[in-house]
């Protein structure tokens, strides 16, 4: 009787999407991941909108707010990759972050036997003396 083997697919499906062929003329010579294309683009048009107000004050000095546009997004993207802090990725570090603020600091909540219990911060514990 022949003996199955069995293959474990874990290496195969973490391998992230990566984009080398650009159009049917133009393609990269080594690919590149999706989420850093992403991550620059993302980057790049939080620049344009949210800061958009720090990049006109940059423009104090000629060409420093393009410096800007091509450094920041760049510079993001290499550092989405390196930092794991706690051991997480990014993404998963912020959005644990923002749900524990949103959870626990801005709404004041105890933890009573796995049940979130609302009370008010100030609330005064008074102990009475029996017998």
């Amino acid at each position: 009787m022949k003996r199955k083997n069995l293959y474990n697919y874990k290496k195969a499906l973490n391998v992230p999407y990566m984009v080398q062929k650009l159009t049917k003329k133009f393609s990269l010579e080594n690919p590149i991941k999706v989420t850093k294309i992403a991550v620059f683009a993302l980057t790049l048009l939080s620049l344009f909108t949210i800061f958009k107000p720090l990049m006109i004050m940059l423009r104090v000095i000629p060409g420093l707010d393009l410096a800007c546009y091509a450094l920041i997004p760049i510079s993001v993207t290499m550092m989405y990759d390196s930092v794991e802090p706690d051991g997480l990725k990014i993404y998963h570090y912020l959005w644990d972050s923002v749900s524990y603020i949103l959870q626990y600091k801005l709404i004041p909540k105890r933890i009573y036997q796995d049940k979130k219990y609302r009370t008010e911060v100030d609330e005064k514990i008074q102990f009475e003396k029996m017998g």
